[in-house]
């Protein structure tokens, strides 16, 4: 039976300039839709997993193009409909060469950010759920967004449904009066999975490795401090990104289980097309690994393949099949034409 897997969030609308062009040059938008925990969702269902997304949307044409293009993607949507209430958006410049890339958030008032604690029905949410994946982007929209996914988590851990949490930290969207770090330390002590970038766990938790940020060694602290400031996390997952330019990325990762950490192979990737969503492609690759029971060399090489492939597809979401990561992962021959 296909694991059931839920996640919870925002999902925008992604308004990104044609080609390369800036925001000043633009005079046309490209519109998809896309959002950190919905990238996930969609990544799962693609795995054929039974994803449900949890979130709260407005009451209007909009909201149902969401709910047909998630729906399109087999992803179950989850929460209300909030009447006089919008869809947040977020505007996006494509880097290119030493250029970086920009965003830009519109999130303000939206039915997300409005939705308040005894909303959505967690029991019903929960029923029969395997595991519940969440990140720190959620708690940063709003107060009474934190509010829901501290309900959210807690309601998880009470039907025993594992939980994954993605630290995600972006210093734009904390802009109500709170401690960050406050807020992320909680949700992270109800946490089973945590992943990280490389600056996440410094930034939300005030937690860092040591030495040279670029060597296995910083991780290998890093993760073992965070085991021991969270001694009930089961795995600890880090992203390990060397940018180059906008377009020429080294990346890799680490799962730190036990005692042990483990380094996935490294990907050089030239001609990235989109790296927005990147993280989120690796979050479902882990997630869908520890589910299926794959040993942790596997799923971490599972998960460090999907995020690779995810930098080949424009717009959010990861558009690919277990199948094609499991390829990647097992080291066959890339890039040719599949006949």
């Amino acid at each position: 039976m296909a694991k059931k897997i839920v996640t919870f969030g925002e999902i925008m609308m992604r308004l990104t300039t044609p080609g390369r062009q800036r925001f000043s040059q633009a005079n046309s938008y490209d519109a998809t839709f896309g959002g950190g925990e919905a990238n996930v969702a969609v990544s799962l269902a693609r795995f054929g997993c039974n994803s449900v997304f949890a979130t709260a949307l407005p009451d209007n044409a909009l909201a149902d193009s969401v709910r047909q293009c998630l729906q399109g993607h087999g992803v179950r949507v989850e929460g209300p409909s909030v009447e006089g209430a919008r869809l947040g958006l977020y505007f996006m410049e494509t880097g290119a060469n030493q250029r970086s890339g920009q965003v830009v958030y519109d999130r303000s008032s939206s039915a997300f950010a409005s939705l308040e604690t005894s909303v959505i029905d967690w029991a019903s949410v929960f029923e029969d759920a395997d595991w519940f994946h969440v990140s720190g982007i959620s708690p940063a929209v709003s107060a009474s967004a934190a509010e829901v996914t501290l309900e959210a988590v807690e309601a998880a851990k009470a039907a025993g449904v594992n939980v994954s949490l993605d630290l995600n930290y972006r210093a734009r969207l904390w802009q109500y009066p709170c401690d960050p770090r406050e807020v992320m330390r909680k949700l992270v002590s109800l946490t089973d999975v945590l992943i990280a970038g490389r600056e996440d766990s410094q930034k939300s938790l005030g937690i860092a490795g040591e030495g040279d940020p670029d060597s296995q060694e910083y991780f290998r602290v890093l993760t073992a401090n965070l085991e021991q400031e969270f001694p009930d996390l089961s795995a600890i997952a880090v992203t390990i990104r060397d940018t180059k330019t906008a377009e020429h990325h080294d990346w890799a990762a680490c799962l730190r289980t036990g005692k042990e950490t483990l380094f996935s192979k490294q990907y050089e990737i030239r001609d990235i097309v989109d790296r927005v969503g990147s993280g989120d492609a690796f979050a479902a690759g882990l997630i869908f690994g520890l589910t299926e029971k794959m040993v942790p060399r596997d799923a971490l090489e599972f998960a460090a393949a999907a995020n690779c492939l995810k930098h080949s597809i424009e717009g959010d979401f990861n558009l690919v099949s277990a199948d094609e990561v499991k390829c990647l992962a097992s080291g066959a021959e890339t890039g040719r034409v599949q006949r």
